[in-house]
């Protein structure tokens, strides 16, 4: 994912740095947890990011049916305050003073959702998964979830595509995650809170359009 987005990132410039440009980010993929107290079979047969990554950990009294929720709830959790801990500047398109209030209205509310890191569900097949990690992580006690991570609305800035890589490489050192081939990459242009201008739609359109290839 980190080296996708170096790939990506430098077209937002390219493309919308005429006027300020804005962009988000949506990674899916899948995350292990396990109830508190349960033991995972140890040494695990699986090269992971870190040493220290492990499961998330969860309640041990969670129901089944509730548990995707409460790992998305846990892991959008860790990752707010992972981004709250950081001491280094950011350059989010929300202000964080803004109120529910100021995000009223036409020229507001299509942004008002992404002012945070969240985790949304998502439905990917947990086949996708190698069988070696779903042999050892067998639900109710343990077992993989898929997610969406999504990004705020950030502006199109080194502070902000730094800031989508602490947050990758936060994930992938701290717990199992494991994005297979169905896993999925997007990133959304904007303009802020402003729509983004037509002329600057063309010269993304002339930019992004694959070139003709020639057939034998």
């Amino acid at each position: 994912y980190t080296h996708s987005i170096d790939l990506y990132l430098p077209v937002i410039n390219e493309n919308m740095n005429r006027a300020r440009s804005s962009f988000g980010i949506e990674l899916e993929g899948y995350i292990a947890f396990r109830r508190e107290g349960h033991i995972i079979p140890n040494p695990y047969p699986y090269p992971w990011s870190s040493d220290t990554a492990a499961p998330l950990t969860v309640d041990a009294r969670i129901s089944e049916p509730n548990m995707g929720f409460r790992v998305h709830r846990e892991l959008e959790r860790r990752i707010q305050a992972f981004v709250a801990e950081d001491a280094r500047p950011r350059d989010v398109v929300i202000p964080p003073e803004f109120t529910e209030a100021d995000l009223q209205g036409d020229d507001r509310a299509h942004i008002s959702d992404y002012r945070n890191w969240t985790i949304k569900a998502e439905d990917l097949d947990l086949e996708a998964l190698p069988e070696e990690v779903l042999d050892v992580m067998v639900p109710p006690h343990c077992g993989w979830i898929p997610f969406e991570l999504c990004s705020p609305a950030l502006w199109a800035t080194e502070t902000s595509f730094n800031e989508v890589r602490r947050v990758i490489e936060f994930i992938a050192n701290t717990f199992w995650v494991m994005t297979p081939m169905n896993c999925g990459l997007h990133v959304h242009f904007g303009n802020g809170f402003d729509w983004i201008p037509l002329d600057h739609l063309r010269r993304m359109a002339v930019r992004t359009a694959p070139s003709p290839t020639p057939h034998g």
